[in-house]
């Protein structure tokens, strides 16, 4: 790539690339990939644990003695250039409603009787859907439940459903993405590394 440049063309190159590739240019490809790998281990671990679940704890029919959807807003913040100004950025808020359940099953482990509560165990901005778990689990009625053989006081709901994977779903799908960010970033870092070292030979001749 140095043949054909002039020294003086070939140190201009090389003080535009060195800017390029300096030290903080490697920061969001590490913010990436610290992402994106944490996301896939947690989600990994988190699927091992649900495997569990299905594959050891017992199943009992419980009686439901609470039933209650919950809400709460989540707000984050992203920056933005300015319309007018693009040299300057501001501040954007976004706020959603997020909706849960609160549940409590009645049930009978080796004759003894538990009072458990416990949740849906995900989050979702669908009031519906989630209005319909609370009336599917109505007081009173009676549903299938998982519970540790070692503390039956811990249990899980809907286990052999999607719902009880989905949430992991999702973070692994954002961990590859992001992940994939990271690697395209550093592919690409490392190609210019490659053409700065070729700048630098043919500055030298």
């Amino acid at each position: 790539m140095g043949r054909g440049l002039t020294r003086e063309q070939a140190e201009a190159v090389l003080r535009v690339q060195e800017r390029v590739i300096s030290p903080l240019a490697r920061i969001p490809i590490y913010l990436f990939l610290l992402v994106g790998l944490t996301m896939l281990g947690g989600a990994g671990w988190a699927l091992a644990q649900r495997l569990v679940v299905l594959k050891t704890w017992p199943e009992t029919q419980a009686e439901v003695t609470r039933s209650k959807m919950f809400s709460h807003v989540v707000t984050t913040n992203r920056q933005e250039k300015d319309s007018i100004d693009s040299s300057r950025t501001r501040t954007v808020s976004t706020s959603t409603t997020m909706y849960g359940a609160q549940l409590e099953f009645r049930y009978t482990v080796n004759g003894r009787e538990y009072n458990t509560p416990t949740g849906a165990g995900y989050e979702i901005s669908d009031a519906g859907r989630m209005s319909e778990l609370v009336s599917r689990y109505a007081v009173g009625s009676r549903h299938p439940i998982r519970y540790d053989p070692s503390d039956p006081s811990d249990i899980r709901i809907e286990a052999d459903t999607a719902m009880f994977f989905a949430p992991l779903l999702i973070v692994g799908a954002l961990g590859m993405i992001s992940t994939g960010i990271g690697v395209r970033l550093w592919r690409s870092y490392a190609r210019r590394t490659a053409e700065l070292a070729k700048i630098r030979a043919a500055a030298r001749q």
